[in-house]
C-alpha cells in the first residue's frame, strides 16, 4: 500500500474534512477557556478542565456540522500552508546570501504577515465579493464584522494579564528579615558591675 493510497483513504473517511477541523477548533477553544478560567477554578487556582473540555468538544462538533464552514477552513488551511512555505523559502534564500532576518524585532515583517493572513481570510470566506463596490465605513459597520470585533475584544479582556497575581516583594523582605533576626546568636549577659572599658584598656576584671 503506497502513501498516496493511504492519503486517499484518509480523505475518503473524512479525516481532512471532519477530524482535523474538529481537533483544531477543540484545541483553540480549550486553550482559551483554560487561560481565561471563564467557568471558574478549583481550590488552588486550578482551572476546571472537565467543563472546559466538554464546552470545547461541543463547539468543535457544532463547527464541523456546517459544511460551508468546513470548506472555508480547508481553503484557509491550504493557503496559510502555502504562505508558510513561501516564508520559509524566503528565509532560506536570504540565509544563503548571508542575510539574517530577525523576525522577532521586525515590525514590517509582522505587518506583512498580518496583511497576508487577512487577505487569505477575506478571499477564502467569500468576503471579497461582498466588499467590492462598498465604502470602508459600510464594510466596517456590517453586523457580522462588528460581532467579530466585539468577540475578540471580550476574549482579549478575559485573557489579558492584569498582574494582580504577582507576589508582593514587601512580604518576602519582611519574612527574610524576621528569619535573620531569629537566626542571630544570643550572647550571654555580663555579671553586675562588669565594666567593659577596663577590659578594653587591658585591666583584668575584679573577681
Amino acid at each position: 500500500m503506497s502513501l498516496t493510497t493511504i492519503a486517499q483513504f484518509l480523505y475518503d473517511i473524512g479525516f481532512y474534512d471532519v477530524i482535523l477541523p474538529f481537533l483544531f477548533i477543540f484545541t483553540i477553544v480549550f486553550a482559551v477557556l483554560q487561560k481565561s478560567t471563564a467557568f471558574g477554578t478549583y481550590e488552588g487556582g486550578v482551572p476546571k478542565k472537565n467543563i472546559n473540555a466538554l464546552v470545547a468538544f461541543v463547539v468543535g462538533f457544532l463547527f464541523v456540522a456546517s459544511i460551508s464552514r468546513v470548506a472555508a477552513f480547508e481553503s484557509i488551511a491550504q493557503r496559510i500552508s502555502l504562505a508558510l512555505v513561501a516564508m520559509v523559502m524566503v528565509s532560506l534564500v536570504l540565509g544563503a546570501f548571508g542575510q539574517h532576518l530577525d523576525v522577532g524585532k521586525s515590525k514590517a515583517y509582522w505587518i506583512v504577515v498580518l496583511i497576508i493572513v487577512v487577505a487569505i481570510f477575506v478571499s477564502s470566506l467569500g468576503f471579497s465579493d461582498y466588499i467590492s463596490g462598498r465604502s470602508v465605513l459600510e464594510v466596517l459597520l456590517t453586523p457580522w464584522l462588528v460581532m467579530i470585533f466585539f468577540f475578540l475584544l471580550v476574549v482579549w479582556f478575559i485573557v489579558r494579564d492584569t498582574g494582580t497575581n504577582k507576589p508582593k516583594e514587601t512580604t518576602k523582605k519582611k519574612v527574610s528579615s524576621s528569619s535573620k533576626k531569629s537566626e542571630s546568636p544570643v550572647l550571654p549577659q555580663a555579671p553586675e558591675g562588669f565594666d567593659y572599658k577596663l577590659v578594653d584598656e587591658g585591666v583584668p576584671p575584679k573577681k
